[in-house]
């Protein structure tokens, strides 16, 4: 998941973090799917999308992440704006294959 800009002022999403900006993305799709994941430290929620990530070289179309319009307090901070899970769709929050 990633923080998204569509956030508002009482999101808890630190100001001094980059979000992302669905409206800067051609490829961006909207999966109109309500998206939570709960830690320790508190919670996120936001909805699903899929876009093309590319990352270290490598790029995957249509992949399936959150964007994130609210997280509890101390869940992010700055350089941080979201996590990335890689491990077993099996035990992915949203059920999407992993990056």
């Amino acid at each position: 998941w990633v923080a998204s800009t569509g956030s508002s002022s009482n999101s808890n999403i630190p100001a001094d973090i980059a979000t992302f900006n669905e409206q800067k993305s051609s490829t961006f799709k909207s999966l109109n799917q309500s998206f939570t994941i709960t830690y320790d430290s508190g919670e996120a929620q936001g909805t699903l999308a899929q876009d093309t990530v590319q990352m270290a070289g490598f790029e995957v179309d249509a992949q399936v992440f959150a964007t994130v319009s609210q997280v509890s307090s101390n869940v992010l901070s700055g350089p941080v704006s979201g996590l990335m899970g890689l491990a077993w769709q099996l035990i992915a929050s949203s059920g999407a294959v992993p990056f």
